[in-house]
């Protein structure tokens, strides 16, 4: 007769395993898996189980005892390891015995392993020909849960990646922030700058450290509304992408689902013109989210070199740097491709801020490539690039 035991020597009712009082939510998945894969998915859901690196290492040790390199619990006692407390620490590189037993706990706590004790508490095994006994430590579990296992390590993969895109973006604003802040305290002064610097600096601090949900929420409202009076302040009309109120509406962050999180950097997503439309007339280029046209003249001087009239609006800047873009080795294909990529607006101004520093870029069209992948990876900002030439020309 076979009979397994269903609660622990020497402890209370409730240590009953768990697979008698939750119910399967993948019962109908199949009942074996690599013990290998298993624990590399536990890596990965172990902080949703409250679990640490060192739980997981006293797992590890207990399968290096099954002989298999797949569990399948369909096999009943074939799963139960049966070491000795001296044997498990042994292979945990002496760790202490009470250590080990309270990491034991917790993959029991957890649902991983079941206790399987004999009728003394002992661990062993008695064959009785073709079957046997074994009292030990069950892992059938762990293959039955698989399917939970890989859509929580999912979940938390999906979570940690919302979390970095929030954090990317919100690095981008700071910068972009910075930037302002810098033009306009050398080109209006006034007490706002005072002020919107405190707020990088007590940004930049808060980024430095692990921020909830919330935190962040609170840090781009914070943003959003500082960039917005900083655009004000240098005359920019009003950004829909960056207004506090779109902040509100569509960048929300909701602590319990960071699934949901949509948030853009501030470079300005314009629509690709096709290469077969840069022979035409040069239709009205969106400005919502540019910087004034006099303060990116007054960086970028040397278009005004190369232009043959004064420049006075965009269209006259815009056809000054067409111009002027043959002379830097920037090929017509490679020109369409970024102008399609980036926008014409904010490859033209970029094209232009190459143009400062042309004597020492050794491959404008290559630096120009490098920087179009960088805006579709939300990496790239021209306005600290604009902001950087006015310190190159005040060195």
């Amino acid at each position: 007769m076979i009979y397994h035991p269903i609660t622990s020597f020497r402890r209370a009712a409730d240590a009953v395993p768990r697979e008698l009082v939750v119910p399967k939510d993948h019962a109908g998945q199949s009942a074996a898996a690599d013990k290998w894969d298993i624990l590399r998915t536990l890596s990965s859901a172990r902080t949703a189980l409250g679990l640490s690196d060192r739980t997981l290492t006293v797992l590890q040790a207990l399968l290096t005892f099954h002989p298999e390199r797949v569990l399948d619990a369909d096999k009943g006692t074939d799963l139960v390891v049966f070491p000795s407390n001296a044997s498990i620490c042994e292979r945990l590189n002496g760790m202490p015995c009470s250590t080990m037993r309270r990491h034991i706990s917790k993959l029991v706590k957890a649902g991983l392993i079941i206790r399987r004790d004999s009728p003394n508490g002992k661990r062993f095994v008695r064959r009785y020909g073709s079957e046997r006994d074994a009292y030990g430590f069950d892992l059938a579990p762990l293959p039955r849960r698989y399917g939970e296992l890989q859509d929580l390590a999912e979940a938390i993969r999906v979570e940690q990646q919302c979390y970095d895109r929030v954090r990317r973006a919100l690095s981008l604003m700071l910068r972009d922030l910075k930037a302002l802040v810098e033009i306009g305290s050398h080109d209006h002064p006034a007490p706002l700058w005072d002020r919107l610097g405190d707020c990088t600096l007590l940004a930049a601090r808060s980024l430095r450290r692990t921020m909830s949900a919330d935190e962040m929420a609170v840090l781009q409202q914070d943003l959003c509304s500082a960039i917005a009076d900083a655009r004000d302040a240098l005359g920019c009309p009003a950004s829909t992408e960056l207004s506090t109120k779109d902040a509100q509406n569509e960048h929300h962050i909701h602590n319990s689902n960071l699934k949901n999180i949509e948030l853009e950097s501030a470079p300005e997503n314009h629509q690709p013109t096709k290469p077969s439309d840069t022979n035409r007339p040069l239709e009205p280029y969106r400005t919502s989210s540019d910087l004034p046209l006099k303060i990116i003249l007054d960086r970028c001087k040397e278009v005004q070199t190369y232009a043959t009239e004064p420049i006075t609006d965009w269209r006259g800047f815009h056809t000054a740097v067409e111009a002027i873009r043959p002379m830097m080795g920037i090929s017509t294909s490679l020109w369409h491709s970024v102008r399609s990529r980036m926008g014409p607006q904010t490859a033209t101004i970029t094209l232009a801020a190459i143009l400062e520093r042309f004597g020492h870029i050794r491959n404008p069209g290559g630096y120009l490539l490098k920087l179009c992948s960088k805006f579709e990876a939300q990496e790239f900002s021209y306005v600290p690039m604009i902001s950087a030439l006015n310190n190159l020309s005040s060195a």
